[in-house]
């Protein structure tokens, strides 16, 4: 198992309500298995699972999660792939 710490990665604000994020990141890639994806406050941990919807395959290669309960100030997200 690996951690995928994300490059590109995109995070948008859902209007409501306003404690969603929508985190895209790519590549994807098909041939590998996402697993439950985490946050925490630092690099250090402790990595706690993400609150939402699991990392989703969008048509045009990007992969989509959601954090619906994004109040803190700073988070950091890692993802287990296989």
């Amino acid at each position: 198992m690996q951690y995928f710490f994300f490059h590109t990665a995109v995070l948008m604000t859902m209007k409501n309500p306003p404690t969603v994020r929508q985190l895209f990141f790519k590549p994807y890639r098909p041939d590998r298995i996402y697993y439950t994806w985490e946050w925490s406050g630092t690099l250090q941990g402790p990595w706690l699972t993400v609150t939402g919807d699991p990392p989703d395959p969008l048509p045009c290669g990007e992969t989509k999660g959601t954090d619906k309960d994004a109040v803190q100030p700073r988070k950091f997200y890692r993802l287990k792939i296989e």
